[in-house]
């Protein structure tokens, strides 16, 4: 990657501003120059499945059902590189990758200056994403930031609103029956078109989902909730103000008791993740702060959710701590303990343009027993 050294990688923030179209087609010019990124765009990579014309033809009509005005940026896009929408990568497909991360909200009543918080570290190989931060804003949507997949999708993001979603993969390598959007379809769709948790637990019952998903929402209210997804399966737990246990997580395995029978991948690693969350915040609470969050993050399992075994397909590629009472998100790219790593602020304001990091990936192999499998349900 242009002599960057093997421990490292590139990370990229764009701010894209203009109708659908324009950003489509704008994203494709940026990308010709940046071979990092353009096979997350096109040509379709070596995991997707390429769809014919005619099905992409199909394929786009479908997501632009869901999220409208993706289209016009797949078609931007297309045309600036003069190919057909069927050689634009966010159509090529069911991808055969995930990420296998942690993710957190924290209530206002159980944080030190009542704010709310959402953290996030996103667990995965180095080529499994396109590493860049996206602020969008397009006329008629709401303004979002958060990183991108196949370019057009979203990991996760907050929006002007005050809308939060955060995603991890609920039963990896699994793939549920009939057809759905990807989830990096649906966190853009919700982030497009939502401005609370209730909206956005109305708009995903009606999206159909190919894929197996824990999402999290929140809100600047203080309204959260937890949305456990295997494609037409779906579960449901709201915490809000009030609510006995003030703060919601996920990793990678179902937790609610209707889920539970499609929890047929849960992992050691998984629980002891969630076992570290939940532990942490529990010893915390009611004065969980930046430091707090900043903590569970950055260290290691199992007192943290930090992992270092990139060579293995999980490494820490990013975390993320997103202020909804502020409205702006701190991230570290790369592995947040590495002391050639820092956390930076963003918001949803910043000016049109380009700005590249280097992030530090601190390589070191699994342990033993680290992707044993357990019993669906079981916590080892």
């Amino acid at each position: 990657m242009n002599g960057i050294p093997s421990d490292e990688v590139s990370f990229s923030h764009v701010v894209l501003e203009g109708s659908p179209y324009e950003i489509g087609r704008l994203q494709a010019e940026m990308l010709q120059a940046d071979p990092q990124r353009t096979a997350y765009l096109t040509p379709t990579l070596p995991f997707l499945e390429r769809y014919t014309e005619e099905e992409a033809e199909r394929e786009l009509a479908f997501l632009d059902r869901y999220c409208p005005g993706i289209g016009q940026e797949v078609q931007g896009a297309a045309d600036a590189l003069g190919v057909s929408i069927a050689d634009i990568a966010f159509l090529g497909g069911k991808p055969r990758s995930g990420g296998q991360c942690s993710h957190l909200t924290v209530l206002p009543s159980a944080a030190a200056d009542g704010h709310l918080r959402v953290g996030q570290n996103i667990d995965c190989g180095p080529g499994d994403l396109d590493l860049r931060l996206c602020t969008t804003r397009v006329p008629g949507k709401a303004a979002h930031i958060g990183f991108s997949d196949m370019i057009m999708g979203r990991v996760q993001g907050m929006n002007e609103h005050g809308l939060c979603v955060t995603t991890s993969w609920g039963t990896p390598g699994a793939w549920p029956e009939g057809k759905g959007l990807t989830y990096f379809a649906v966190v853009r769709a919700l982030l497009d078109r939502c401005q609370t948790v209730d909206e956005a637990v109305d708009t995903i019952a009606g999206i159909p989902i190919g894929w197996s998903t824990n999402y999290i929402f929140a809100d600047k209210s203080g309204q959260a909730a937890l949305v456990e997804v295997a494609g037409a399966h779906r579960g449901v737990r709201r915490v809000g103000p009030g609510s006995q246990v003030p703060f919601v997580c996920a990793t990678n395995h179902y937790t609610l008791p209707e889920m539970i029978p499609h929890d047929i991948r849960r992992m050691r690693q998984s629980v002891t993740r969630y076992r570290a969350i939940t532990s942490r915040l529990e010893g915390a609470v009611p004065r969980v702060d930046g430091d707090t969050m900043r903590a569970l993050l950055s260290e290691p399992m199992p007192d943290g959710v930090c992992t270092y075994h990139y060579s293995s397909g999980l490494g820490t590629l990013w975390s993320m701590i997103f202020d909804l009472t502020e409205a702006t998100v701190e991230i570290c790219f790369g592995a947040p303990s590495s002391e050639r790593n820092t956390w930076r602020t963003f918001g949803l304001w910043d000016p049109v343009g380009e700005t590249r990091y280097v992030a530090h990936l601190p390589d070191a192999p699994a342990k033993e027993g680290f992707w044993e499998r357990l019993p669906p349900g079981s916590d080892g």
